[in-house]
């Protein structure tokens, strides 16, 4: 079916629903770039700067089809999943925090301050875990939402949403397979660090 011979309520919709997913890989670039400059593994540097390029090649399709069928491509960047593993300390000081008074400020200053220094000495290397699992997250994140936009464009028969969105698709699924792939190497390059220095950290009382 032709542009023209469309539901204009179905291409409003759709619009709609192609800026939600800009607005996915407009984070997603932001987070990669940020990613590429905090990892020190070399094989997953590489990893991300290919999927960087592809994330500007998927939002570059979005932006142009966005314009083609009449809309104003976004700016805006989504608030992308995330993973906020706690501890039994981080989960106390959190209650804390919560249950302090308003007027006890000097007290919830300390307790943000611990908080933190909380996060400040998390291992890197077990912080590099947790990218990667975050990395999943939001790949398998997109991956639903580029299968749903695929069903979407065949109801109202958006035949040129069709193409993109099912490489933009292929692309997401194939760096999801790397991750899943790479995760046991990327395990056994950080284990030496996170045991070497496991019995050097404070136990919860």
């Amino acid at each position: 079916m032709a542009l023209e011979e469309q539901n204009p309520m179905s291409n409003e919709n759709l619009l709609q629903y192609l800026n939600e997913i800009l607005s996915v890989e407009n984070a997603a670039i932001e987070r990669l770039q940020s990613r590429i400059q905090e990892t020190s593994l070399e094989d997953i540097k590489e990893q991300l700067q290919h999927h960087l390029q592809e994330t500007i090649n998927q939002q570059q399709r979005l932006s142009n089809l966005i314009k083609n069928r009449g809309g104003i491509d976004t700016s805006t960047k989504a608030d992308l999943p995330i993973l906020n593993p706690k501890t039994e300390t981080t989960s106390r000081v959190d209650e804390m925090i919560s249950t302090a008074t308003t007027t006890d400020r000097q007290n919830e200053e300390a307790l943000r301050y611990i908080v933190n220094e909380t996060e400040n000495v998390r291992m890197k290397a077990e912080k590099e875990l947790i990218e990667t699992k975050q990395y999943a997250v939001i790949e398998n994140a997109e991956i639903v939402s580029y299968n749903m936009l695929v069903e979407i464009a065949k109801k109202v028969s958006a035949n040129d949403a069709i193409p993109i969105f099912e490489q933009n698709l292929k692309e997401e699924e194939s760096m999801a397979k790397q991750i899943m792939i790479n995760a046991p190497k990327t395990l056994n390059q950080l284990w030496p660090y996170i045991e070497s220095s496991a019995g050097s950290r404070p136990i919860d009382a």
